[in-house]
């Protein structure tokens, strides 16, 4: 963990909770930025991570040295070494990736998620991600509830087979085409966020099967709302088309 530590450049600065600790999950040893678990032998593991701040280098990838870790979440980092985006590839087995304000720079054909099948919870937001959002391949993820990848310059159509997601923001990029019937009528979605894209064309008439959506944010788009979403007395709040 003090290697994890030590590949940022001012860890003394931002992480001091983790200096000087023999076992930083134990009773004297715990950092409020590590989660921890016991295992049945009566042993530590490490199963959550998160780094933030200003702090600048990169992630170790002795990170991929920890077999249990389920959570990671890195958030306004400068990032001055390479091999980032090549360490969270490998670490397939999380379900919960959080990566935000980290200037990471990589197209959608660079990270395909389809070996992420553990995921729930994905978040890539301002990370200086490009290309089209289907090489992405959101759609093999069955396990996926939350997706958060706004404020980037993803273009393409969204694809079929997000209808596990509970709550989207893919607002502020370039997505273009239609949106997916199935994800607008999926019973379990209760936030959409797709404003300020390029998208186009009539929304289907589709939301009664959507009986848990209160959030849709379609604004700054070209579309234009069925009478249904008009005339529709369950309110949603906020709802711009």
């Amino acid at each position: 963990m003090m290697a994890i530590r030590d590949s940022f450049e001012n860890a003394d600065m931002f992480m001091p909770q983790w200096g000087g600790m023999g076992d930083i999950c134990g009773p004297l040893g715990w950092a409020p930025e590590v989660m921890c678990d016991m295992t049945e032998s009566g042993n530590y593991t490490i199963i959550g991570i998160s780094i933030r701040g200003a702090l600048r280098g990169s992630l170790s990838p002795l990170i991929l040295d920890l077999e249990n870790l389920s959570a990671l979440q890195l958030s306004s980092l400068y990032i001055t070494k390479p091999g980032l985006l090549k360490t969270i590839k490998q670490l397939t087995q999380l379900n919960t990736l959080d990566i935000t304000n980290v200037a990471v720079g990589f197209t959608t054909a660079e990270l395909d998620l389809s070996g992420f099948t553990n995921l729930e919870s994905l978040t890539l937001r301002n990370v200086l991600m490009t290309g089209p959002i289907a090489k992405l391949n959101l759609p093999s993820l069955p396990n996926l509830h939350f997706l958060d990848l706004g404020q980037n310059r993803l273009t393409g159509e969204l694809p079929e087979g997000l209808s596990s997601i509970v709550q989207m923001d893919l607002s502020t990029n370039q997505l273009s085409g239609m949106l997916p019937t199935d994800l607008l009528s999926s019973p379990n979605v209760t936030s959409i966020m797709l404003y300020n894209n390029r998208l186009q064309g009539a929304l289907p008439d589709v939301f009664s099967s959507a009986t848990k959506l209160r959030t849709l944010e379609l604004s700054l788009n070209k579309l234009v709302a069925p009478s249904l979403l008009l005339s529709q007395s369950r309110a949603l709040s906020p709802t711009s088309i």
